[in-house]
């Protein structure tokens, strides 16, 4: 059955033309971008949010809560969105967007049968739909007759919102024309994680001497772990007396591996496993940090790098993450290396904890790059895709 969040008006709401979004699953970020976009657009269109179910086997988000900015519709309670077959999703849907006057329709997971039928059923109603997207080129090994095929599919499209350098330029690649692309997809409310920390901004705080080093990751081969557990096992080697943890949060299918690791590296003293954690404990781990550590083998963005760099703490990352070409400038608010290198992924964790005046100066460096993906980015990226302008005067819906 589904479930229909809304405030108060939303008859005349559906009258509006209407910009749609669609998600399998809200996460806060989801919600971060929507919003964003009805403030943008303020009293101008009906702001639309669809997610398929609040639940999924992949990621254990609770449901997310909005501020009642726009129309919100969940399709599915009470079941994984993984489970539900696609033309169910489908259906319900096209039902919920045919109820509005849509002015452009957002779909993401361009891979799914029950979005590629919905991009085919909407264009052939007239209907204009761009495209989420959030690959790069290097995010796995590509093959040529998928990548000969996929510009057919995206050239149905009237548009699409990537995040950033190396995601427009992947799709500059398959051939879709620059004029097509806006950037600001990957964008999370600086506003909300500040908010959700509820402490003061690093450097300020918790003193250097009392930071950890944080990682918050799935638990699964590509992200990679086990290269921050030996790197940690090295910074230790180096400083057997200090007190720095190394804080994994997460979970997932390599745990039982990652725990025998900190064991067999003489460092499960020093390795908490802190679990799942949702936004809100994410923000306020992450705000009492040293660094940020994400040593991803694959990573199209890195949405925690947001996070971080909105709350002043540097970031080490591989140069696989794709939020660094935004968000982190190596040597000024934190540090790249190469996939695998632990060694390299040491040396940097030991600068930041040995030098608290670098680490201070790496920190508030963090604000030049924070506003670079906040979430009215994305809000810029709709209009940008759209030729429109924000609205000058923001209605009372917006307050």
């Amino acid at each position: 059955m589904s479930k229909h969040q809304s405030l108060a008006g939303s008859t005349d709401r559906e009258k509006r033309p209407a910009l749609i979004f669609v998600w399998e699953q809200f996460a806060p970020y989801h919600i971060d971008r929507i919003e964003a976009v009805a403030r943008y657009f303020a009293g101008r269109f009906a702001v639309v949010g669809i997610e398929v179910s609040a639940s999924s086997s992949t990621y254990a988000w609770k449901p997310a809560p909005s501020s009642g900015v726009f129309e919100r519709h969940t399709l599915f309670t009470g079941v994984q969105v993984e489970s539900i077959p696609w033309p169910r999703k489908l259906a319900r849907t096209l039902a919920v967007i045919r109820r509005y006057p849509a002015r452009a329709v957002f779909l993401c997971n361009q891979d799914q049968k029950e979005i590629l039928s919905a991009l085919v059923l909407l264009r052939l109603r007239g209907v204009p739909s761009y495209a989420l997207l959030d690959a790069k080129f290097d995010d796995r090994p590509r093959h040529v007759a998928q990548e000969f095929l996929k510009p057919a599919v995206f050239r149905l499209f009237s548009g699409g919102i990537a995040g950033g350098e190396r995601h427009v330029a992947y799709y500059r690649f398959l051939g879709l024309p620059e004029r097509w692309l806006a950037p600001g997809y990957s964008a999370v409310s600086t506003e909300r994680v500040r908010g959700e920390a509820d402490t003061d901004l690093a450097p300020a705080g918790l003193a250097h001497a009392e930071r950890d080093f944080v990682l918050v990751a799935r638990f699964v081969a590509k992200k990679d772990i086990a290269t921050a557990i030996r790197a940690y096992a090295r910074f230790r080697d180096v400083r057997p007396h200090s007190t720095r943890k190394l804080v994994l949060c997460g979970s997932g299918a390599t745990e039982a591996a990652l725990r025998d690791l900190a064991e067999r590296s003489g460092v499960a003293d020093g390795v908490v496993f802190a679990g799942f954690l949702d936004s809100s404990a994410v923000s306020r781990t992450v705000a009492r940090a040293l660094a940020l550590i994400l040593p991803s083998l694959q990573e199209p963005w890195g949405l925690v790098v947001n996070e971080a760099v909105s709350l002043n703490i540097p970031v080490v990352c591989t140069e696989n993450v794709g939020a660094r070409d935004t968000l982190v400038r190596n040597g000024v608010n934190g540090f790249v290396v190469e996939p695998g290198n632990d060694e390299g992924l040491a040396r940097f964790m030991g600068l930041l904890s040995d030098d608290e005046a670098l680490w201070r100066e790496m920190s508030l460096a963090c604000a030049r790059f924070a506003p670079l993906a906040d979430a009215p980015a994305f809000a810029a990226g709709v209009a940008k895709l759209l030729g429109l302008a924000p609205n000058p005067e923001a209605s009372a819906e917006a307050a």
